[in-house]
């Protein structure tokens, strides 16, 4: 599991005070407002600390400690941006989709290894496991309590219940 993950993407700059604006991709743009910091690199090498933000129209716009004018705000164009897991905390029953990628999902009563997360969308009201088959097909799964019975980050299992006809073969 990756420490640092990718969280916003610098497209522009803003002004000539070395405000830089960011494409955010995180649950929210306000979760880029509760960092101090945030990375350059996926390793946690290259720091830069947050001194102040606001968002428009779901895009975040940040100004950085050191970087006070256009000419050096310039060079972080393109750049990805990462955080670290330790600078957030999650509701409980919350994970990183990262961290659920590639989890089994496995029935809790019959033991059956229902396939592999591949990838999880949300429709509006909740998450959806895209969840490959050993056969190749993928199913569709609502990630509500109603049917999580538990789930183990650092094993990658995931419990189920479900009702009939939600994996049909």
């Amino acid at each position: 599991m990756n420490q640092y993950l990718l969280t916003g993407k610098i497209f522009s700059m803003h002004g000539l005070k070395g405000y830089l604006k960011v494409y955010p991709l995180c649950d929210s743009p306000d979760d880029l407002l509760e960092l101090e910091k945030v990375f350059l690199d996926e390793k946690g090498k290259k720091r830069l600390e947050i001194e102040k933000g606001h968002i428009r129209k779901n895009i975040v716009y940040l100004k950085f400690k050191d970087i006070d004018d256009a000419n050096i705000a310039q060079k972080y164009i393109g750049k990805s941006i990462y955080l670290d897991k330790n600078d957030i905390v999650l509701e409980e029953g919350c994970y990183f989709v990262e961290d659920l990628l590639g989890a089994c999902v496995i029935d809790e009563k019959s033991g059956e290894n229902y396939g592999r997360i591949i990838e999880i969308s949300n429709n509006g009201s909740h998450d959806i496991y895209h969840i490959e088959r050993n056969s190749g097909k993928v199913n569709f799964f609502p990630a509500v309590v109603e049917f999580i019975i538990s789930t183990d980050i650092e094993n990658k299992v995931i419990k189920i219940k479900t009702i009939p006809g939600m994996f049909e073969k």
